[in-house]
């Protein structure tokens, strides 16, 4: 047995607890991998704004798709609008761009709002339409102040609630399929808008 010294147990020892190092702390790995790898998942919450829009859009790739057969369509497009709890949720600091506002000829306020491409909430636009579902503004009141500063297409934030309506879950105002499936407005009574 060969006599190995201190300064050779010194450097057998170093030896080992750099292999040791490098076998937990791998020279190679870079910090970033690292903490990647230590990171835990974060999920992300899709808004209610976000499920609703999904639905509508969703409806109309299938309308398209079938080449204009609606049958079907409308009432599944209801049932899952129903199943994220409309017409009794309540819409609340949801986005969109104002696409239309003015005011009829009994001194109420109407506004049109496009929260995805093709897709709007809105108020009635005539007295006359809108003697059952209660959604003009009237003029004088925050709601019409606050839209009368803005200029048609700005961004604004909005909470109110849908008319609820027996065939479609929430009352939509198209005359036709078509238009009810390709360019929907949901008839709105708005609590707020203001600039987003």
């Amino acid at each position: 047995m060969k006599y190995v010294g201190a300064a050779g147990v010194l450097l057998v020892t170093a030896l080992s607890v750099a292999a040791f190092k490098d076998k937990i702390f791998p020279a190679q790995m870079p910090q970033s991998t690292i903490t990647q790898a230590q990171a835990q998942p974060v999920s992300q919450t899709i808004s209610l704004q976000q499920q609703f829009v999904r639905v509508v859009e969703t409806t109309k790739r299938s309308y398209i798709d079938s080449r204009g057969n609606s049958m079907g369509v409308l009432p599944d497009r209801a049932a899952q609008i129903c199943s994220l709890g409309f017409p009794l949720a309540h819409i609340v600091d949801w986005t969109g761009v104002l696409r239309a506002a003015g005011t009829t000829s009994n001194n109420m306020a109407y506004v049109r709002i496009e929260i995805a491409p093709g897709v709007h909430v809105a108020t009635r636009s005539t007295y006359v339409t809108d003697i059952i579902d209660d959604s003009l503004i009237p003029v004088g009141s925050t709601i019409a102040n606050n839209v009368a500063g803005l200029r048609l297409g700005s961004r604004v934030r909005f909470s109110g609630i849908f008319v609820p309506d027996n065939k479609d879950c929430i009352r939509e105002s198209s005359i036709t399929n078509d238009s009810a499936i390709r360019n929907p407005t949901f008839i709105t009574r708005f609590m707020s808008i203001t600039r987003e």
